[in-house]
């Protein structure tokens, strides 16, 4: 413990804490106070008492290691037990016999629904003896008809052939050998026209393809023929179908 006292009053303060039992052990004086250092030595505590203590409490260590001997030999009786009980308990888990029932094949639903008919596959050349939509479009006088029209939507990069003529035949544009022509249903006629107004546009006499017995050397107004044509888009402005050509033969 430290005290400071003022200088000359050092005697007092020290006879004051020698009798509370301090003992001094230095003291730093100042310019003004002197700081004393004191101390109490401790009563010893007698042999016996702590002995005694320390017998105390091994005795509690040993009784509390004891106690946990004993619960962790019921442990495994508990586990046991519960497991008998386990075994002895209904499980909600299907047994064998009833997996192999439930896995036995069942009868599929009946459907009310009838099953869709599949559309006939289209013949690779269509014409007007095997496709009554095609018979329809060659025997019509409106060559603007909304019939037209809906039949290219359904029927465009379809291969058709019929039996036609050169109802018109142009140069295409500055061209001397290339032509746009006019196909018409039919025999040729100056005042009678059936079917759209088909056409081969920007075409040679080589792209046409002629073939046959009674295949042309030329091709001019009124040359009758049997076409053969890949259905290409339909002008609804001007009112022409345009054609590809695939084979043009004589007749």
């Amino acid at each position: 413990m430290s005290v400071k006292a003022l200088r000359g009053t050092e005697g007092k303060a020290i006879k004051k804490w020698e009798a509370d039992g301090w003992e001094l052990v230095s003291q730093d004086k100042g310019t003004l106070r002197t700081e004393l250092h004191f101390r109490k030595v401790g009563k010893k505590l007698p042999l016996i008492p702590i002995l005694a203590g320390l017998a105390a409490l091994f005795v509690v260590c040993a009784v509390a290691l004891g106690a946990v001997a004993l619960t962790q030999d019921d442990e495994p009786d508990q586990d046991k037990a519960s497991e008998v009980a386990d075994n002895n308990t209904p499980s909600d888990e299907p047994t064998q016999a009833e997996v192999t029932e439930s896995a036995e094949p069942t009868d599929p639903p009946s459907s009310t629904e009838p099953a869709k008919p599949t559309e006939p596959a289209l013949p690779a050349i269509l014409t007007a003896k095997n496709n009554k939509d095609l018979k329809a479009l060659l025997a019509t006088k409106d060559d603007c008809s909304a019939k037209i029209t809906r039949f290219a939507k359904k029927y465009e990069g379809n291969t058709i052939a019929f039996n036609g003529n050169v109802g018109a035949i142009q140069n295409h544009e500055s061209y001397d050998t290339r032509w746009d022509i006019l196909i018409s249903v039919g025999d040729y006629s100056e005042t009678t026209a059936i079917g759209p107004n088909f056409r081969f546009t920007n075409v040679n006499f080589g792209e046409l393809n002629v073939t046959g017995k009674n295949a042309p050397d030329e091709i001019g107004l009124a040359t009758e023929l049997h076409v053969t044509a890949i259905l290409g888009e339909y002008d609804e402005e001007k009112c022409l179908y345009h054609l590809e050509p695939v084979e043009t033969r004589g007749r």
